[in-house]
């Protein structure tokens, strides 16, 4: 018989209880979870998820997707080139606790691990919180939260922005959506992204077509370093 890690596996209630969300991709998300626990991400391949649940590499790659997308994992990846040589999942409903214990594997600066007290997990040690971001971070959230306008599902919008703001400044972000305003009609707002799928996609990163009569304009705001937005239309 195949080892197996020894850890528990976790589904949290935001995840257990998410509509959108299969079983399938439930289990998915809980053996992530247990995976993580050594080093605070999963480096496990699509190869491997594939065997382990009797489905192939593209069906493990749609659940990822679909967990990516609703905000409860995070990926990163190292190429050489166009080819990818290793790839990290990372849970984002759990506490941001790095593992002290010098058998547990290296610490990494982007780590997000499971709290822990000894090498194996325990049933004291299955408390897990979704991440914290600081005060300065939430204030943060709250601009960009009354900046975007489209008021939909809060939470998953906050673990979006907690991860969005360790990879970009939020200048970036508030530029992007307010490219990204200026490119939807007004009218036109049922098209807009969710905030969480926003942040998710990096869409702060796209370029953006400017429209006449857009969303942004016509609330009557401004943003910082906005003025030369039009420059050259």
């Amino acid at each position: 018989m195949e080892n197996h890690p020894s850890y528990f596996g976790f589904i949290t209630a935001e995840v257990r209880y998410d509509a959108d969300l299969t079983g399938d991709e439930k289990i998915l998300y809980a053996e992530i979870t247990a995976l993580s626990n050594k080093h605070g991400y999963c480096y496990a391949s699509n190869d491997y998820f594939a065997k382990l649940f009797s489905v192939t590499d593209v069906t493990v790659s749609r659940r990822l997707k679909k967990l990516k997308a609703r905000g409860y994992i995070n990926i990163t990846y190292k190429r050489n080139g166009t080819v990818v040589t290793n790839r990290k999942i990372y849970p984002l409903t759990q506490t941001i606790t790095a593992v002290n214990n010098t058998d547990n594997g290296p610490l990494t600066d982007e780590a997000t691990a499971v709290n822990r007290t000894v090498k194996e997990n325990n049933i004291t040690s299955n408390n897990i919180t979704k991440n914290k971001i600081t005060n300065k971070e939430h204030e943060r959230f709250e601009d960009f939260w009354n900046l975007y306008k489209k008021k939909k599902k809060r939470p998953q919008a906050i673990r979006a922005f907690n991860t969005a703001i360790q990879n970009h400044s939020y200048e970036d972000i508030e530029k992007g959506v307010v490219s990204y305003l200026k490119s939807i009609k007004i009218g036109d707002e049922r098209y807009q992204a969710h905030p969480a799928t926003f942040l998710n996609n990096e869409m702060y990163m796209d370029d953006h077509d400017y429209i006449k009569g857009n969303l942004y304009e016509s609330s009557g705001e401004s943003a910082p370093g906005d003025d030369d937005f039009l420059n050259g239309l």
